[in-house]
């Protein structure tokens, strides 16, 4: 792990309905003859276990989302991680839609994503 790294312990991944779906059920259309195991996956929510030495923006147990696929763990550039309020749940940080700068939170709060 590098200095600038986040290692990230999953605790929920988003799973897109447009293209993971079809692909799990079989009825991708665009990919007729898939081939697995292939990596899949957008956002993943989990619990930060271990920062590299330049990291100071993120701390040990945070909670946070980026965007490293469907796995286990993460390792994540520090600049690529967004720190979760802790009052909002998995599934709600997961509902977090990227639309330039702003985050749209479930509920219907907007955050600029420099303070999440």
């Amino acid at each position: 792990m590098q200095e600038d790294e986040v290692l990230i312990k999953t605790i929920a991944g988003a799973i897109s309905i447009g293209t993971e779906l079809p692909q799990y059920d079989e009825s991708d259309v665009l990919d007729n003859y898939p081939n697995y195991p292939k990596n899949t996956g957008y956002e993943s929510f989990g619990e930060v276990v271990k920062i590299g030495d330049s990291v100071e923006s993120i701390k040990l147990g945070d909670k946070v989302v980026a965007f490293y696929g469907h796995q286990t763990f993460g390792i994540v550039k520090k600049d690529k991680v967004i720190r979760v309020p802790k009052q909002l749940s998995a599934s709600e940080a997961l509902v977090v839609k990227q639309k330039g700068e702003i985050y749209i939170l479930s509920d219907g709060i907007y955050i600029d994503c420099r303070i999440l």
